[in-house]
């Protein structure tokens, strides 16, 4: 029983703080002619600050009301070498990094969540990213979101801001890698193009979705330097309560594939990372909230060398690991 509870009190932990993961803190102002903006986003998974400025002065902020998203992406490609912005940003994955280094520097610890099947919970929670935090820039273009909202009864309307999508080359680097779980030191470094955005129209939808592909490399030679692409879509509908599934549902998919001379020896295709969630309305709004309840359930497949768990010490060779990767989670229409 106590076990039992400490499970759930697990769960809780990372459950309740999500609230504020939709909760994002933004400011956008135009200073001597430079629109610039900064945001930031706190979450149990991902969390980041960012500030972004466009580098041409007095130029216009391109909104559009987007009908399909094929035409977000379409503009986003047109302009993908004529980039007007530049964006700084610096993003911790909390629930890796707790797992990580529990397993790192205190295994005592982290071996307490051991449950059946060889699952360990923390590692489930915090399973699927590669390092504990990212410092970025990025180059491109920034493309905002508007509707027309009806302000009262003689039908005036106004434009509010729905979301905002962005396209170009992403630059993150990095001194901390973590493979099976193990935090390595590691100078790494990632060259991305990506396409990402949100749209949220408040008491309708929200979707966010994130395609990257590009090359990343590690001074350590334990990890293996990979080309990677990222598929990723999220889907909310507050007042949807039925059964569909692509409809209040999401999922994230990444592949990698060794480069260089670590490709000799590896498989093509070294990594498959796949999570699908699943979302649930709350039966009624809470003091006017919608929530949906979210349950993220994955695996993630890697031929790597391995952590040697009874020597403390990674294996010379690659072998095959699987691992499995539970999020659950909160959203929030605010």
């Amino acid at each position: 029983m106590r076990r039992l509870i400490k499970y759930l009190l697990l769960i809780l932990f990372f459950v309740i703080p999500n609230f504020a993961y939709s909760l994002q803190l933004g400011i956008s102002k135009r200073t001597l002619g430079y629109y610039w903006g900064a945001q930031t986003t706190l979450g149990p998974y991902r969390s980041y600050g960012s500030f972004y400025i466009n580098f041409l002065r007095n130029a216009p902020i391109e909104v559009m009301n987007p009908k399909q998203e094929y035409q977000i992406f379409t503009r986003l490609l047109e302009k993908i070498y004529t980039p007007h912005y530049f964006l700084f940003q610096g993003t911790i994955y909390p629930t890796a990094t707790i797992s990580s280094f529990a397993e790192t520097d205190n295994p005592k610890f982290f071996n307490r969540f051991n449950t059946y099947f060889d699952l360990n919970l923390l590692r489930a929670v915090g399973g699927g990213y590669e390092e504990p935090y990212a410092i970025s820039i990025f180059l491109g273009n920034l493309i905002f979101f508007s509707r027309d909202r009806i302000i009262n009864t003689l039908n005036r309307s106004e434009r509010k801001q729905t979301g905002s999508a962005l396209g170009g080359f992403l630059i993150s680097g990095g001194h901390w890698h973590i493979q099976d779980n193990i935090r390595i030191d590691d100078w790494w470094y990632e060259i991305l193009l990506m396409l990402g955005g949100s749209l949220n129209e408040t008491s309708v939808r929200r979707i966010e979705w994130n395609f990257r592909t590009g090359l990343k490399f590690h001074q350590n030679p334990i990890p293996a330097d990979v080309a990677s692409v990222t598929i990723q879509r999220d889907h909310s509908e507050w007042k949807y309560r039925g059964w569909s599934l692509l409809r209040n549902s999401g999922f994230k998919y990444i592949c990698h594939f060794p480069i260089g001379k670590d490709a000799r020896h590896l498989p093509f295709a070294s990594r498959h990372y796949f999570i699908l969630s699943k979302k649930y309305p709350w039966p009624k709004p809470i003091f006017g909230i919608n929530f949906l309840l979210k349950f993220g359930l994955g695996v993630d497949w890697e031929y790597i060398k391995a952590f040697d768990r009874k020597q403390r010490t990674f294996f010379s060779k690659e072998t095959s690991s699987l691992s499995w990767v539970i999020q659950p989670n909160i959203d929030v229409d605010f």
